[in-house]
């Protein structure tokens, strides 16, 4: 299942398949060493009377939030979501996104294409965007940098400049929008645009940072994470008409529905009255 889900994982960045790397430079043990593990730990148990109980077991699971929670923010219709801290931007198209408590990165799945870098930083509350962007981030090198000056996005002050440099090993313009969140609170948009990106992508890149706003009232309703839950299978359901109704656009929702329910490619038409886990929204 592990597995699966790791094979999971790299079709839903555009991978064929899940990257394989030596047990030494990985921070998990590899798959198969863990089986391996397993296997022989539970043969060291005695053999008894397994419970099983399905029903109870789904109960518990019910609700149980999937991928990334509102306290870390999380990805619905296309943008990042932070219900705790309150905002919401949109993600450039076709891009593979990584969340940390530093940072969120969205990198371009094409080859060479851009990187959007989302950050946190503090400022004095006397000083102005500019001055913070110019010194703090810049650190007053400006020789070269294209200066946009200020202006306002979504009612917060904002400051951007441009600048020639290096992204990936690859010459790029280099891109900051800072945006004063409150007097001592900063975010800052980070692109990085290799030389000759096409400006479709320019755009989206452009677009993903200008649509940061604050949450509204309603956009607390209308985005919320994706949540574990079960159906009960009638007759003539199958892990189709089951994944057909789980909340991704990707086409990888049958692969979703068989890896968490540990179920193989060999396996269609669903049990009557058996629980199986769904993700819904």
């Amino acid at each position: 299942s592990l597995e699966a889900s790791s094979i999971l994982e790299a079709r839903e960045k555009g991978q064929d398949n899940a990257q394989k790397a030596p047990s030494y430079l990985s921070t998990h043990p590899v798959t198969a060493d863990r089986v391996a593990q397993s296997t022989a730990v539970a043969a060291s148990y005695p053999q008894g009377a397994n419970a099983t109980n399905r029903i109870e077991y789904m109960k518990a699971i019910n609700g149980m939030i999937v991928g990334d929670s509102p306290a870390q923010g999380f990805i619905d219709k296309g943008k990042f979501v932070h219900p705790e801290l309150g905002f919401v931007f949109d993600i450039p198209n076709n891009y593979n996104t990584q969340n940390s408590a530093q940072s969120f990165i969205a990198q371009s799945k094409a080859a060479n294409g851009g990187t959007l870098i989302f950050t946190a930083a503090k400022k004095a509350s006397s000083q102005s965007i500019d001055e913070f962007l110019r010194t703090s981030v810049l650190k007053g090198n400006m020789a070269g940098a294209r200066d946009f000056g200020t202006n306002t996005i979504n009612g917060m002050r904002m400051a951007s400049v441009e600048k020639s440099g290096m992204a990936n090993n690859i010459q790029s313009n280099i891109r900051i929008v800072a945006i004063e969140w409150d007097p001592s609170t900063v975010y800052l948009f980070t692109l990085a645009m290799p030389v000759g990106l096409n400006n479709a992508e320019i755009q989206s890149m452009q677009n993903a940072a200008f649509s940061f706003k604050r949450l509204t009232a309603a956009d607390k309703v209308k985005f919320r994470p994706k949540r574990m839950s079960f159906r009960v299978a009638k007759a003539g359901d199958s892990v189709q008409s089951l994944a057909a109704q789980f909340p991704y656009n990707d086409g990888l929702n049958e692969m979703r529905f068989r890896v968490i329910n540990g179920l193989d490619s060999t396996v269609n038409t669903l049990r009557p009255t058996q629980a199986y886990k769904v993700i819904v929204q």
